[in-house]
């Protein structure tokens, strides 16, 4: 038997200081709970004489996380953007992503909800909603 790698028994909560007890993410989508760009650590470059050379350059990473239209994490996740969007300023928090068919917890750092329209598409059925986050840093831990 293969060694199980579902996301189905992860769980994700969001910290900041609106919402110090955390907004635990629930009804997050089954085919892309979340899904992160890629991460780019190194930057290379190539000279002219056909040398390469790398250099580490610090960058903004970003993750998104896909909701049903009826989660009630959106509750919490729109009284952050709300309060973003009347005070003007971000609302730093952290995001902390267990998986425990890996064994592993992930934190993701110094985050920021920078996209999110609550309202989701009117089809046949509500389309889901995405929040998207930029953050410094993630960091993991075995379990």
């Amino acid at each position: 038997m293969g060694k199980d790698i579902t996301s189905a028994t992860s769980k994700i909560t969001l910290f900041s200081a609106i919402t110090p007890t955390g907004v635990n993410f629930e009804q997050y989508s089954a085919d892309s709970a979340w899904t992160r760009d890629e991460n780019t650590v190194i930057e290379s470059r190539m000279g002219v004489d056909g040398k390469i050379s790398f250099g580490y350059t610090p960058s903004v990473k970003s993750a998104s996380f896909v909701f049903q239209p009826n989660s009630p994490s959106l509750d919490g996740l729109s009284r952050i953007i709300q309060t973003q969007n009347a005070s003007m300023k971000p609302i730093v928090c952290q995001i902390v992503i267990s998986v425990p068919s890996i064994g592993k917890t992930f934190t993701l750092a110094k985050a920021c909800i920078t996209t999110g329209d609550l309202l989701p598409e009117g089809a046949k059925v509500l389309e889901p909603v995405t929040i998207t986050v930029n953050y410094e840093s993630i960091v993991w831990a075995k379990d």
